[in-house]
């Protein structure tokens, strides 16, 4: 009896290890499987890398070679980057006395005297000195420049038409706020517009002072036979100036900054944590954008944003100059307008402003504009609102009725921060 048992638990004995063997050698089977089909996988990756590379190779032996005359256009080019101190992102130095020792023929805009009456757009408070000048914070450096593929500047309309230099993009809108934007619009890291903060802003003239410069607006009055152009792009009410609404000074070398046009947003595209609407925003945004004398880059523009606020009971008298009440109601159309038009009076000059390093909130997108932001939103009054609101904020065929403004983005870590002006 005792030897009947013995022998059953050898045999259960013997069969675990028969099951642990068979398991053992299940598993590894399957490893040298698996490794197998992991080598495979990587012969066919490199193989695949090798075709590409191959087929990148041939592509780029069978482009055409450049004609003569696309030659000497890049030479030529090359040449007015170089005279304008703009070849390879590096600008010569110019005297502290630009644009005054300029050609006639090269000045990018009259210059207008200190005591003229138009060179008066920056006041602060308890000054009333023509000559007092706002200060702008500047970081230490910029991102580089960002030209389209076609040389055209960031701003310009048809700066829309490309996706970051990598090609055609289909016409943008702003059914999603922008969030289905390509490019530098979704893997930018300083992009526009963003929300202010009181609490996160600091004083700009108490950081990096080496870095301090004189910021001074001198805005003309534009008269009618100037032919001053409103028009509708299908995105936005813009009025186009192309230098005649005047410019603005910045840095120690007097660099300009000439006034290319208009752009107005409802709801505005920045928002701060002070505004009276739930969302932050504000009721309309006019951003005024300025570039660089011979540039098209991107961190050689600079936007001063004017928010403004719905006040019943009044009219804001530089909308009404702008003749507010007959813009073009459909895309693709425009007029002139057959008004005197005042930049100087577009806004109070005296309050503080906030600054910051973006870019511009359309495609492309391109990073290293300069932002300053006006703090006192401006009055608007009840029908001029519901005006512009009828295009795009009202306008349910418009984005849903949702506005002309792109969705915040985030503040990440960008160089200089916040900055708010005494």
């Amino acid at each position: 009896m005792a030897d009947k048992k013995y022998q059953t638990f050898m045999k259960q004995q013997q069969a675990e290890r028969d099951r642990d063997h068979h398991k053992m050698v299940m598993e590894l089977l399957a490893q040298q499987a698996k490794d197998k089909a992991e080598a495979e996988r990587a012969k066919k990756a490199r193989a695949n890398a090798e075709g590409m590379a191959e087929l990148k190779r041939s592509q780029l032996e069978k482009l055409p070679q450049l004609t003569f005359e696309q030659k000497l256009a890049q030479i030529k080019l090359e040449l007015d980057q170089i005279r304008h101190g703009t070849l390879n992102g590096k600008p010569k130095k110019r005297n502290s006395t630009f644009p005054s020792q300029m050609k006639p023929r090269d000045r990018p805009f009259r210059e207008l005297p200190s005591s003229e009456p138009n060179a008066i757009p920056t006041t602060h408070k308890g000054s009333n000195s023509p000559s007092h000048m706002l200060k702008e914070h500047v970081p230490a450096f910029f991102w580089p420049g960002q030209p389209t593929p076609s040389g055209v500047p960031v701003w310009a309309d048809e700066a829309s038409n490309h996706r970051s230099g990598l090609g055609p993009l289909v016409e943008y809108d702003y059914l999603r706020k922008g969030k289905d934007w390509e490019g530098k619009c979704r893997s930018g890291r300083a992009q526009s517009p963003v929300k202010l903060v009181r609490m996160m802003a600091r004083p700009s003239n108490g950081l990096f002072k080496a870095g301090d410069t004189q910021l001074t607006l001198r805005y003309d009055n534009v008269t009618p036979d100037q032919k001053l152009r409103m028009k509708h792009n299908g995105h936005a009410i813009v009025v186009d100036g192309e230098d005649l609404f005047g410019y603005l000074e910045a840095g120690l070398n007097k660099s300009v900054f000439n006034v290319k046009r208009l752009v107005f947003h409802a709801p505005s595209e920045h928002a701060a944590d002070y505004s009276r609407r739930a969302d932050g925003l504000f009721d309309m945004e006019m951003q005024i954008i300025h570039q660089k004398s011979h540039s098209v880059r991107a961190d050689e523009v600079v936007i001063i944003s004017v928010l403004f606020e719905l006040q019943t009971n009044t009219n804001n008298t530089f909308l009404d100059s702008l003749e507010w009440d007959s813009m073009p109601t459909k895309a693709g159309t425009k007029r002139f307008l057959g008004s005197n038009v005042t930049l100087a009076n577009a806004a109070d000059w005296s309050s503080p402003y906030f600054s910051y390093i973006g870019s511009i909130t359309k495609p492309p997108c391109a990073e290293g504009v300069r932002w300053h932001v006006v703090k006192k939103p401006a009055p608007i009054g009840t029908k001029q609102l519901e005006r512009i609101n009828k295009l795009f904020s009202a306008n349910p065929k418009f984005a849903n009725g949702e506005g002309n403004n792109r969705a915040l983005q985030k503040w990440n870590s960008r160089p200089g921060g916040l900055t708010i002006s005494a």
